[in-house]
């Protein structure tokens, strides 16, 4: 869904961060709420430890964040 390679993929998964999940649902075009859902199942996320969505349902980091975090993994 990302577009982006396999490798890369396994990449932001395996850091075991919710940033990298995070980084990796925007990049799939997947809503804040989703990506929550997928940092605490498919990443086992600790509570404490997730990037949460803004007051309006929005990723909380800037799109010049997220292509740098995907610049550094790719």
């Amino acid at each position: 869904m990302s577009g982006l390679p396999s490798p890369t993929v396994q990449k932001l998964l395996s850091t075991g961060g919710a940033k990298g999940i995070t980084v990796l649902a925007w990049k799939s075009q997947l809503s804040m709420q989703m990506a929550e859902n997928i940092q605490r199942n498919l990443g086992r996320v600790q509570a404490r430890f997730m990037v949460r969505a803004t007051r309006e349902g929005k990723y909380p980091m800037s799109e010049s964040d997220i292509e740098w975090y995907l610049g550094f993994y790719t």
